[in-house]
């Protein structure tokens, strides 16, 4: 177990050097010692990928170097795309024809090697680091009678307000009342139906529907926004 383990934080860590644009090797002339707090002793900060200006002995940095090196002159680590949103890789099953060993103490995470495609693997690396997105992430939500949602308008900056009245299931769809600022308190956050009658009843699709609105009614009639 700790073998298979070992051998698929080693495919990761390989998979990696390419995918990061770490497969150029440093220039060691940029390479000192130094005196920091990390460790005890005088040490120096390996740039590779796998420790990212970690603080570790000359030894070990030389021998990232070399293998840094190595991986650089044959270019063969088989990595055919990263997932945007994920961050996960694909590589082929067999990348190198030649071993490379690593030690225990360059060992980032445990990865799972998932069979996508005839001699591929995606590389699910669930312990990594979250990085932030460049916009933020919309997770729809399952819609229930009574809720007040958000509602992606137009564009990206109308949101409206919306109360569901019924949820139909087969065409993923709910009926719901508008609700709009309150003409005679605008400073209050108080939210009232847009219109009322026959036709005040509208029906929008679950995808138009992004979140939860955050607040509580006041009355039958009126819906205070939280601030």
């Amino acid at each position: 177990m700790i073998i298979a383990e070992l051998y698929l934080v080693c495919c990761f860590l390989m998979s990696h050097y390419f995918t990061e644009g770490a497969n150029v090797p440093w220039s060691r002339d940029g390479i000192s010692a130094c005196e920091c707090d990390e460790k005890s002793y005088r040490h120096v900060h390996c740039p590779c990928f796998a420790c990212d200006g970690r603080a570790t002995d000359r030894k070990t940095e030389l021998r990232h170097w070399k293998e840094t090196s190595e991986l650089a002159a044959t270019n063969s680590a088989g990595v055919l795309n990263s997932d945007f949103w994920s961050g996960f890789v694909t590589v082929e099953s067999q990348p190198h024809t030649n071993s490379i060993v690593f030690l225990v103490d360059d060992i980032c995470r445990k990865v799972i090697l998932y069979p996508s495609d005839d001699n591929l693997l995606t590389v699910v690396d669930y312990m990594r680091p979250f990085k932030n997105f460049p916009y933020p992430l919309i997770v729809p939500v399952y819609p229930e009678v009574g809720d007040m949602v958000l509602i992606q308008g137009e564009s990206n900056e109308a949101i409206w307000h919306g109360h569901i009245q019924s949820v139909d299931f087969n065409h993923k769809t709910v009926e719901l009342y508008f609700y709009v600022p309150s003409l005679r308190f605008p400073n209050s956050n108080i939210y009232v139906r847009k219109i009322r009658g026959r036709g005040a009843r509208n029906t929008v699709a679950w995808g138009s529907v992004i979140s939860i609105a955050e607040g509580h009614w006041d009355s039958a009639s009126t819906w205070i926004k939280a601030i």
